[in-house]
C-alpha cells in the first residue's frame, strides 16, 4: 500500500500526510502480521492436524486475540472510520478480517463494537462495495 502511496500521490490518500498519524502502520501491521497469517490454512491445519472443530477453535481464538488488542487501540484513535475521520490503510486490512471472521468462520463480531462500526462506515463507500468478492465477475455462490 506505501508503494501505491508513492507511485500516486495526487490519489486519495491511505497513510495520512500527518507524521503524528503515521502511526497507523503500527496498527496495520497489527492486523496484517497479527490477525491474518493465522488463518491462513496451512497454518491452522498443521495445529489443527485435520480436525474442523480443532481449526475453529484455533482460528476463532487467534481473530479473538488480534481483535480485542485492535478493539482497544481503536478505541483510542478512530473517529468515522478506523484511524480518524478519512479512510486509511488500516480499514483496508480490518474490512477483509472482519468478513472472513463473521462470514467464513462464524464470530460474533458485536463483541467488538469499534470494529464493527468502523468496517460498517468502510463498507459504505461505494468503491468498497464494488470491490466485495460477490460482486466480482468471477465469484462462485456457495
Amino acid at each position: 500500500m506505501e508503494y501505491l502511496e508513492e507511485k500516486y500521490p495526487e490519489k486519495r490518500r491511505l497513510l495520512p500526510q500527518n507524521p503524528e498519524c503515521r502511526g497507523v502502520r503500527g496498527l496495520t501491521l497489527l492486523v496484517v502480521a497479527g490477525i491474518q497469517p493465522l488463518q491462513n490454512p496451512r497454518v491452522s491445519e498443521h495445529f489443527s492436524q485435520g480436525d474442523k472443530a480443532k481449526k475453529l477453535d484455533w482460528t476463532h481464538h487467534w481473530i479473538g486475540n488480534g481483535f480485542t488488542a485492535l478493539e482497544a487501540e481503536l478505541k483510542n484513535c478512530s473517529g468515522k472510520y478506523a484511524f480518524g475521520d478519512n479512510p486509511t490503510m488500516l480499514d483496508v486490512v480490518i474490512t477483509p478480517q472482519v468478513y472472513n471472521a463473521s462470514v467464513k468462520f462464524g464470530m460474533d463480531i458485536s463483541k467488538y463494537p469499534t470494529i464493527k462500526a468502523v468496517d460498517e462506515r468502510f463498507n459504505q463507500l461505494e468503491i468498497i462495495k464494488k470491490s466485495r468478492p460477490e460482486n466480482q465477475p468471477d465469484y462462485v455462490k456457495k
